[in-house]
């Protein structure tokens, strides 16, 4: 009796692979993508339905003299029901964007409910013979697999060693890396070569090796920052918070690749899904700023670009005092690598 119950359990279990009932998931907005997320719902479902074997009778009764092997049997079928699951769960993933807010929801389903098949099947480790372990193991490793191939992947991409800044008047644009670039305007005698010219730094990033953006945030480093400063004393401000150089928000442009620095990268063209405002106005930051460059990243990607660029400026241009106003950002070239320029993506 006690074997015929369990093969009755291991029939219904394999039935769930292709009869699973929709998991209804209330206060969700309608999805263009509604059948992926459906089908992600049934893999919820049939993980459920794994957990409640897990947590069956048929598996966790006590030892009698007839062998393990239809229990052995019972956990080798799950772990097959977890790779049919795993691969249904990547052919969804080939086809949704990394971050629709319902999709994610659904995937996330899926994550909680093969944790709690790994929870589970490791408590029965607990329970269950040696001769077990095999078994138990399928099935801890299929779960894993199919958490490991939801979850994103995070990496660290260090800008270009070609970032630069530059002049309005296209000054400076060619000069060795010192380890930093400015942003803001620039003091010195009237007449000067960039007395009350803008300043601006660019900057980009390789897209190797990515795949479907989840989510991307640039990280810069401040190093230093003025404000009326030369040839007036003014402020030189070294430790953080720094003080704000005064010309409105700190903005960032999403610019096409400029392939080499030159002059013309102080007036490239927003390309669109410009990030904003990475220092607002007034404000007096720590030494390290971000902001999500999400959506540029993935226009970049779409638009099949090596590189992702930007270019960082203020609202202000220049307010025309002579004085220095200005960040100073560690470059890619800064001989502490920690300070380099670098974005934080996620992908699948």
């Amino acid at each position: 009796m006690r074997i015929t119950g369990i093969m009755a359990i291991l029939g219904m279990s394999l039935l769930l692979l292709t009869s699973v009932a929709t998991l209804v998931m209330a206060g969700v907005e309608p999805s263009p993508w509604q059948p992926q997320i459906k089908k992600l719902e049934a893999v919820t479902n049939h993980l459920m339905a794994i957990r409640s074997q897990l947590n069956s009778g048929s598996i966790r009764m006590g030892v009698e003299p007839a062998p393990w092997q239809p229990q052995v049997n019972h956990l080798n079928a799950i772990a097959r029901q977890l790779g049919v699951l795993e691969r249904r769960v990547d052919a969804v993933l080939g086809v949704v964007p990394a971050d629709d807010p319902n999709v994610e929801q659904a995937l996330s389903h899926v994550t909680n409910e093969a944790l709690g098949v790994v929870s589970d099947a490791q408590a029965l480790d607990e329970i269950l013979p040696p001769e077990c372990d095999a078994a138990l193991n399928n099935v801890i490793s299929g779960a894993q697999s199919l958490i490991s191939l939801i979850a994103p992947t995070t990496v660290t991409k260090v800008a270009d060693t070609s970032d630069f800044e530059v002049f309005e008047n296209g000054f400076n644009s060619d000069a060795p890396g010192l380890g930093d670039w400015g942003v803001g305007d620039t003091g010195g005698s009237p007449g000067g070569p960039y007395t009350n010219q803008g300043r601006r730094g660019l900057v980009k990033f390789s897209l190797e090796g990515l795949g479907n953006i989840v989510s991307a945030q640039l990280q810069l480093t401040i190093l230093q920052s003025r404000k009326d400063q030369y040839p007036a004393p003014g402020i030189i401000d070294d430790i953080p918070p720094f003080t704000n150089p005064g010309l409105g928000d700190t903005v960032v442009i999403h610019i096409a690749d400029y392939e080499t620095p030159s002059a013309a990268g102080y007036w490239a063209e927003s390309i669109g899904n410009d990030p904003g405002v990475l220092i607002p106005a007034a404000t007096d930051p720590l030494s390290v700023v971000s902001i999500d460059v999400t959506e540029a990243v993935k226009q970049a990607m779409e638009l099949g670009a090596s590189f992702v660029a930007f270019r960082i400026q203020t609202a202000t241009v220049t307010d025309n005092d002579s004085l220095n106003d200005v960040w100073f950002f560690a470059s890619a070239n800064n001989d502490n690598p920690s300070y380099h320029p670098a974005i934080q993506v996620s992908y699948r």
